[in-house]
């Protein structure tokens, strides 16, 4: 035979058994196995590399007998693996295939068999139990046939799943062998069966619930209760959510951007006060990120004016709708920093408010809010505010081209050429507050009532803080390398208590720890009673000022080292002019010049002294 008589017979490529071959020669080997089959191979003279090419043989294989030892090598894995039967909740059908089985092939033992089984379906099980349990299979099916291999513990098998019960029991997370437990302990209270724990019973075997689940996952109802929000969201699509959706508070959506306008920021001592809202001389112009949540049942929205995204800025936000709004059930979002913040995250999580995050680069997701900032700003109303600047470059180009004459204009680093009484950035956001009211007063109409009867947040303020957990100390509570104390603590706490604290976002001076009874008691400590984001802002300035000294000094290290080594070699020229003509015009028996000595003592003392820095 060649090599290609041996490929076509045995389904598989030439150049695989040339390899092999190839292989055995170089072992020194005559024989080689292809697929469980013996050849043996010559070489003859031929056309082929080297001028010779391989004859083949078959080995023909001794007829079959049955190992006496208990051999697990030669059972057959992939007609085991047809079988595809349960070997964890076997049905009768489960045990008649494995006694048939068994029973057609005798040149394998019934452990090999057993092996076999554990080895694909379930490796933790004993293949020495579970051949005494096919021993048992066969004896009972000899004495009694196939009806001897139901159990009759739970009644009949095979019979179609319920799917009420099917779904009652994925209702809550698991794995199937969970699912099917539950399944069971259901059909039992409803047949008024006893539930036996140790081996669940049912109307439907193992193998059968298992079958059922993975051709129903992908069912509506189905995938929606094992996959949750995830799925509701791939069914419903964002331009019928709001149809879908039953009552206000249902979902919110929270997302950013910035706001198209420039508003005045106060600065006091230089020093611009992004949150202080007082009036000043001076100030400077910034825009703002306008922040917002929107009610995808009703439409109704809350904004708020922040300097930047921020976690606090997220719950200010957020307690500012829920006084007008109500509490939410959800709020969809993105995967920004502030939103998935372990922060912002704790604070919904006390509140009991779930958070979802939409799909990467899936904005319609969370159409409601995107849509909404177009709304609000490209209303006439907001366009006619002082300190609008457009809604593009172009626009905005065009604008400061109207807003004066060219002579007039700014050079490179103006904020804008707008001549107008720009707004504070507070009074910016009592005028939006006043222009969404005016704008969705039917859509806040559905939430009339709704936050005074909705479930009550009691102390929602003090929960809005970051949260950690402190001992506390013979001084107090040492919180951000200072110390908070209240008589009250010591009416409840002792020294090494551990206690729950959140900072009081409003001033940074105070905590609040949470007690057992469900209230807070107030800390306090010497800092300056300013809001945490003024304290993080500045910090930052801080920074700004030191990083600027320290650059102004290494600026005027560089520019004295540089002078300095520029008289260094000034003075070594000099040196050099003065020493180096009258070494040359002298010869070395004539008496050398004090003028020439003068010059080469000048230059051993420069070379000296900068040789000692």
């Amino acid at each position: 035979m060649k090599s290609t008589d041996i490929a076509t017979a045995l389904g598989c490529k030439a150049q695989y058994i040339q390899r092999l071959t190839k292989q055995a020669v170089e072992a020194g080997q005559s024989h080689l196995t292809i697929k469980g089959e013996r050849f043996t191979f010559e070489a003859v003279n031929g056309r082929g590399r080297g001028g010779k090419v391989y004859r083949y043989r078959r080995i023909q294989a001794p007829a079959p007998q049955r190992s006496r030892r208990r051999g697990v090598s030669r059972v057959d894995m992939a007609a085991l693996e047809a079988l595809g039967v349960d070997i964890v909740k076997p049905g009768s059908e489960d045990k008649m295939q494995i006694v048939r089985y068994v029973l057609a092939h005798p040149e394998y033992s019934i452990y090999a068999v057993a092996w076999g089984l554990c080895t694909l379906f379930r490796q933790e099980e004993s293949a020495k139990s579970l051949e005494r349990r096919i021993r048992r299979w066969i004896k009972a099916y000899q004495e009694g046939g196939k009806e001897a291999l139901v159990d009759s513990r739970g009644g009949s098998r095979g019979s179609a799943v319920d799917r009420g019960l099917f779904m009652m029991s994925i209702v809550k997370s698991g794995t199937l062998d969970t699912y099917y437990r539950r399944y069971c302990a259901f059909w039992c209270q409803r047949e008024g069966v006893e539930i036996d724990v140790f081996a669940p019973q049912g109307n439907i075997s193992y193998t059968g619930f298992v079958r059922y689940y993975h051709q129903h996952k992908e069912d509506g109802d189905i995938k929606a209760i094992l996959r949750g929000m995830d799925a509701v969201d791939e069914l419903l699509p964002v331009y019928s959510m709001a149809s879908q959706l039953s009552y206000p508070n249902q979902q919110w959506q929270i997302d950013a951007t910035s706001i198209d306008m420039m508003v005045k920021v106060p600065l006091i001592d230089g020093e611009p006060q992004y949150f202080l809202p007082i009036e000043s001389d001076q100030y400077r112009l910034v825009r703002y990120t306008l922040n917002g949540l929107v009610d995808a049942y009703s439409a109704a929205r809350v904004y708020k004016l922040m300097l930047s995204g921020t976690s606090y800025g997220n719950v200010r936000l957020l307690e500012k709708a829920i006084n007008i709004l109500g509490v939410p059930e959800l709020i969809k979002g993105d995967n920004g920093k502030d939103y998935v913040s372990e922060h912002f995250q704790s604070v919904l999580e006390d509140l009991g408010i779930v958070y979802h995050a939409a799909t990467p680069y899936k904005g319609s997701e969370k159409g409601k809010i995107e849509r909404g900032f177009r709304t609000l700003q490209h209303n006439a109303l907001f366009e006619s505010l002082p300190g609008f600047v457009g809604h593009s470059v172009a626009q905005r180009q065009k604008i400061e081209a109207q807003a004066a004459k060219k002579s007039q204009r700014g050079g490179a680093g103006t904020q804008t050429n707008l001549r107008e009484n720009f707004l504070w950035w507070w009074e910016a956001e009592r005028a939006l507050d006043g222009l969404i009211a005016q704008m969705f007063a039917e859509h806040m109409q559905a939430h009339r009532g709704v936050a005074s009867h909705s479930r009550t947040i009691p102390h929602l303020h003090q929960r809005l803080g970051k949260r950690s957990t402190r001992k506390l100390s013979r001084e107090g509570i040492r919180y951000r390398g200072d110390i908070y104390t209240s008589t009250a603590i010591w009416e409840r706490y002792r020294i090494g208590d551990s206690v729950t604290i959140h900072e009081e976002i409003d001033d940074e001076s105070l905590l609040y720890i949470a007690t057992d009874a469900g209230d807070y008691i107030t800390a306090s400590s010497d800092r300056a009673a300013i809001t945490l984001e003024e304290a993080q802002e500045s910090k930052r300035a801080y920074k700004r000022r030191e990083t600027a000294k320290i650059k102004q000094i290494v600026r005027s290290g560089k520019q004295a080292t540089a002078a300095h080594s520029d008289l260094i070699s000034q003075q070594l020229q000099e040196a050099s002019a003065l020493a180096q003509p009258h070494v040359i015009s002298h010869p070395i028996n004539q008496p050398v010049s004090p003028e020439t000595h003068k010059g080469e003592a000048m230059r051993d003392e420069i070379i000296r002294r900068v040789s000692g820095m």
